[in-house]
């Protein structure tokens, strides 16, 4: 609405009784599609903005307009120090023209692309984009008058009559006309529906001298407007006092609506992005934890066993025995006696027993994260509060220069902190940018894993056993190896890891390195 016809022929009609005499003091941009014209006036610091944004063009005159201190750039220099005569439509069309004592001209056009462009003599001189296309072209060329041709068509609907004849009224005058008419724009026109428009319309042109500046909300946004549109049923509207406040306030209203919006859309899709992981964690671990919840499985095959040692000799594959649940097939390791398989089995349960805690505690927290999410997400949907939405924002552009959040962070013995690479992408990153030379780096022996590093914060100092074997233990669990009993993990300080010129993502050789035999195993959360 800011690039309609009426709108644009207002704001030549206020800026002539604002601006005429002042002088042009310099052109200059600070911001991406927008001109500043500052002016020599009565009024401090009074500026002239022109958005050549497609999606939002306007000129406005600007009070208490404070410059850039820098990454401003002059224009236009040739109308520095030079008065301004008159202000005006240029022939009815949607373009104003700024007449300047030396003959030049400033022409803004707020067509589909909108430029200035400065003239001498019929020809322009000067372009704000664009230059070299526009360079030498006629003026009255580029902003000639545009008629519009009948239509050989013996009916119109409604919606094609009014695009035809009232084409400067704009989509939302042309509701408004609709509106009033009580005609749908598909329905085809006779004599007696065409009269009902044209009187509607000629009504709406004579309303445009009411000096009416409105603005009302929606729930599509922010609607502009020079008369009282019925067509929102009565909806209250905010109003202005000329029509320079009324652009001022819906273009900067406008944006920050938009930037709201870009601001909630942003956070919201990477709270949904993170639910999306968060949930699939959460599957992951119940199918674990569903696979894990045979442990009373394994125990009863080893009291069977048992039970039935007399009848089970060295060499035997299997068992067949009767739960009273039914017949039940119990493998056997054949160089194993029947009280070593027993212990098999025993052990495998025990182990699941621990898995089947340490899994209900991971999916008690990882709970507890989707339910986080969910509330920020129902939050951040509801906000209106800008400056929450912009730090919330920042705080998440933050994140996503911090590399580190790549990497699992865990504390163990001594206040250490242990660092854990995701993926192979993350391994690199960890081990050729943020281990420093005297950290210490772990990798289980003969299976691969994610690289692991302990941070050492003074190379001088004695690391604690307890934080070595900790660091071990990650990085054990974290391997394919997470389910042996007992696992040889290498480790040196991280000048000894070397990655070789061909090798691919994750690839490392060690050099000096100890090892140390642990168990898998992840620190208890402090």
């Amino acid at each position: 609405m800011t690039n309609n016809f009426y709108t644009i022929k207002k704001t030549a009609e206020f800026l002539h009784h604002s601006v005429k005499g002042n002088i042009i003091e310099e052109c200059f941009t600070q911001e991406k599609g927008k001109l500043v014209i500052m002016l020599n006036s009565s009024e401090d610091e009074q500026a002239l903005e022109f958005s050549t944004l497609r999606e939002m063009p306007y000129l406005i005159l600007r009070k208490n307009f404070s410059k850039a201190g820098k990454n401003t750039a002059p224009l236009f220099e040739e109308s520095w120090r030079k008065e301004i005569l008159s202000v005006s439509i240029i022939n009815d069309e949607r373009a104003i023209v700024f007449k300047l004592n030396n003959g030049h001209e400033f022409c803004f056009s707020f067509f589909s692309a909108p430029n200035c462009f400065v003239t001498n003599e019929n020809k322009i001189t000067n372009a704000f984009k664009d230059k070299e296309s526009f360079e030498g072209k006629i003026r009255d060329e580029l902003f000639a008058r545009k008629s519009i041709a009948d239509e050989q068509k013996e009916k119109f609907s409604a919606g094609e009559y009014l695009r035809q004849k009232y084409n400067h009224f704009g989509e939302i005058y042309r509701k408004e006309v609709l509106f009033r008419s009580s005609v749908d724009k598909d329905v085809i026109l006779d004599e007696d529906l065409r009269a009902d428009i044209d009187r509607s319309a000629a009504n709406i042109i004579n309303e445009f001298d009411s000096q009416k500046f409105l603005i009302y909300e929606t729930g599509e946004g922010l609607i502009m407007s020079l008369i009282d549109l019925t067509h929102l049923k009565m909806q209250s509207a905010q109003r202005s006092e000329n029509i320079n406040t009324l652009v001022s306030t819906y273009a900067f209203s406008s944006h920050r609506k938009k930037k709201e919006t870009d601001l909630r859309k942003s956070k919201i899709t990477a709270l949904n992005k993170s639910l999306k992981e968060a949930e699939r964690k959460r599957l992951s671990i119940e199918t674990q934890l569903e696979q894990c919840r045979n442990s009373t499985h394994f125990q009863k095959c080893g009291e069977l066993i048992l039970a039935n040692i007399s009848a089970i000799t060295k060499g035997q594959t299997s068992l067949h025995s009767d739960t009273g649940d039914g017949p039940i097939e119990i493998k056997l390791k054949p160089e194993l006696s029947a009280p070593q398989n027993a212990a098999v089995y025993f052990e495998k349960g025990k182990k699941q027993k621990a898995s089947v805690q340490l899994l209900s505690k991971k999916l008690e927290k990882i709970n507890h994260e989707i339910s986080l999410i969910q509330s920020e997400i129902e939050k951040f949907s509801s906000t209106e509060n800008i400056k929450e939405l912009e730090k919330e924002f920042k705080k998440e552009k933050k994140m996503e220069k911090d590399e580190t959040q790549r990497f699992r962070k865990f504390k163990v013995e001594g206040d250490y902190e242990v660092w854990v690479g995701k993926d192979s992408a993350a391994n690199d990153l960890l081990t050729t940018r943020h281990a420093a030379q005297n950290d210490l780096w772990f990798h289980v022996r003969g299976s691969s894993g994610s690289h692991t590093v302990l941070k050492v914060s003074n190379k001088k100092e004695q690391i604690p056993k307890e934080a070595i074997s900790a660091a071990a233990s990650i990085a054990a669990y974290y391997s394919k190896a997470r389910n042996a009993g007992n696992v040889p993990v290498a480790y040196c300080e991280k000048k000894y890891v070397k990655k070789k010129k061909g090798f691919r993502e994750g690839t490392v050789v060690m050099e000096k390195e100890k090892v140390v035999f642990v168990k898998p195993n992840l620190p208890e959360e402090k």
